[in-house]
């Protein structure tokens, strides 16, 4: 009987010896580019879907004014300071706490209490702004610029991920 040989261009062992640290890469390079997406969207003022965020109030431009933060940029971005705590980590991506609340939305215990241009102009040399219980429950909305697992499980975002994996795959099953 005749020997058989079979020549193949791929190699399952090589896959299986590449797997571990191919997840590795994905995983970081995904970490990577929603930290980036993340400093975009508070940049510019999106939410994960792509629609702008609820305008800030006017007792919140007030008291942007008095702390000297600009009234003109967008949403959670007044002094920088979320925008740059965002980075990416080996495990994940670290922001600030009150990123994560604000993006969800809150009550907030206190609230500024009459933030009239009076008051602005009285409070701007002493930089205090007077705060009183918030027994209206007047609650700031969400900012939703961190994906929840349903909006980072969307179809969008799984074609994605799966077109990476694919061609991770192809490139460690060549011999």
């Amino acid at each position: 009987m005749p020997k058989i040989f079979i020549e193949t261009n791929f190699s399952f062992p090589k896959l299986v010896r590449q797997y571990k640290q191919l997840r590795e890469d994905i995983t970081q390079e995904l970490i990577k580019d929603e930290a980036k997406a993340m400093k975009q969207r508070v940049a510019t003022g999106t939410t994960v879907t792509g629609a702008a965020m609820k305008p800030i109030e006017n007792s919140t431009m007030l008291t942007r004014s008095i702390n000297n933060h600009s009234i003109n940029t967008p949403p959670l971005n007044a002094s920088g300071r979320l925008l740059k705590s965002i980075r990416a980590t080996k495990k994940g991506i670290s922001v600030k706490e009150y990123g994560s609340i604000q993006s969800s939305g809150f009550t907030p215990k206190k609230i500024p209490h009459h933030l009239s241009r009076q008051a602005a102009k009285k409070s701007a040399s002493k930089r205090r702004i007077p705060f009183v219980n918030n027994t209206k429950n007047i609650k700031v909305p969400a900012r939703p610029f961190i994906h929840t697992e349903e909006t980072f499980n969307s179809l969008r975002t799984r074609k994605k991920i799966r077109r990476k994996l694919i061609s991770k795959v192809n490139q460690a099953l060549k011999k």
